[in-house]
């Protein structure tokens, strides 16, 4: 696409133009989420050529010559909007070590199940920010139209602050998964996370360029599974799982990791198996998200612009055509109804995001 050409053009330059030297920044809770947020996520596609391995002091490196997959919108939820299960769980004054600042959607391969025969749906993840760390406190699925909480037993310590080169931590956790009452099955994961902030300098995107430290965490996991469907007593089994690596590159500000890559180590060596990266909006992957309840009048609009939806919360952003966010707000009415007159006359992408669905549209302010 042309508007990813251009982009690495400039970051082409700028790398040219060189770092000789790059400050070690340090990272605290205040650089991360904090609570409910969108952040926008490019999707790297071919993984096979990722360098993984180059880092060190004063190190650069460059992840601008990739081909993006596909987009998409991450949205970081308020607790008090999860259903009353969770909130039972995650939204308790009484549990303090489970009271997330937030929820966020995930992919199947966030809840580990080990080969049970179940299919999991709308798996969620509940985390914790606080000035000392940074938590995975649990995990969520539904199961046959029910909410099922997963948590973690002891928690998983993603990063420690304030992060800062050469910092190592070392957290276990514990999840326990009841499948109860759909079948009488159970799965239990003993995990180790071994931290080290093993990189600092500076890390070149189709984003931008960034001062960064960079984390390697290796996950090294111990799983078992339960079974008794046929109701003579079941017992516990073990099941081999491959190690894991997630690489991290933290910037100042940015509210999640500038770059992430996940490895997978195996028979034939280390691969990797996700990457992405923080990203402004390219329009064209939202725009077919499109719809019909949905409504944006008058258009073109001179003073106001009347966005009608489903009555609920949702999260209303107007942007340029060149990516930049000119408003962003969180409404409950089915109805809203905005000024644009302070905006300039021209193209813009109105992004509405409602129920972890996002819907795109352009219009026309004059």
């Amino acid at each position: 696409m042309k508007f990813y050409k251009m982009r690495k053009l400039l970051n082409l330059f700028f790398i040219l133009i060189g770092f000789s030297s790059s400050a070690q920044i340090t990272i605290n809770s205040s650089d991360f989420i904090q609570g409910p947020d969108t952040v926008f996520i490019s999707v790297i596609g071919d993984l096979s050529s990722l360098d993984f391995n180059s880092t060190g002091p004063n190190h650069v490196w460059d992840y601008t010559n990739v081909q993006v997959d596909s987009q998409r919108i991450d949205t970081f939820f308020n607790v008090q909007d999860a259903g009353i299960i969770y909130q039972f769980i995650y939204n308790n004054p009484f549990s303090s070590n489970y009271d997330a600042s937030y929820y966020k959607k995930e992919d199947a391969s966030a809840v580990p199940t080990a080969g049970l025969p179940i299919a999991v749906e709308n798996p969620i993840s509940f985390n914790k920010i606080n000035t000392s760390q940074y938590t995975r406190v649990g995990l969520g699925v539904e199961l046959n139209g029910i909410d099922v909480p997963i948590t973690a037993d002891t928690i998983d310590v993603v990063y420690e602050f304030p992060v800062d080169y050469n910092d190592q931590w070392t957290g276990y956790s514990y999840l326990f998964f009841d499948l109860n009452p759909a079948m009488n099955a159970m799965f239990k994961r003993h995990q180790t996370r071994i931290s080290t902030v093993d990189g600092f300098g500076t890390l070149s995107t189709l984003y931008g360029n960034f001062e960064v430290l960079r984390v390697k965490s290796q996950l090294i996991y111990q799983d078992s599974v339960f079974f008794d469907l046929t109701g003579t007593g079941g017992s516990w089994i073990g099941v081999p799982s491959a190690q894991e690596i997630e690489y991290t590159w933290l910037a100042k500000d940015n509210k999640i990791p500038v770059l992430y890559l996940k490895t997978s180590i195996g028979f034939t060596g280390e691969e990797v198996t996700k990457a992405e990266f923080r990203d402004n909006i390219d329009f064209t992957a939202v725009e077919k998200l499109t719809s019909k309840t949905l409504k944006v009048y008058p258009n073109p609009a001179q003073t106001f612009l009347t966005i009608q939806t489903e009555k609920g919360n949702k999260t209303i952003q107007l942007y340029k055509v060149n990516g930049q966010k000119v408003l962003d707000f969180i409404s409950k009415e089915s109805l809203v109804t905005i000024p644009v007159a302070q905006f300039d006359a021209g193209l813009y992408h109105l992004v509405v995001i409602q129920n972890e669905n996002t819907f795109s549209q352009k219009v026309i302010i004059e």
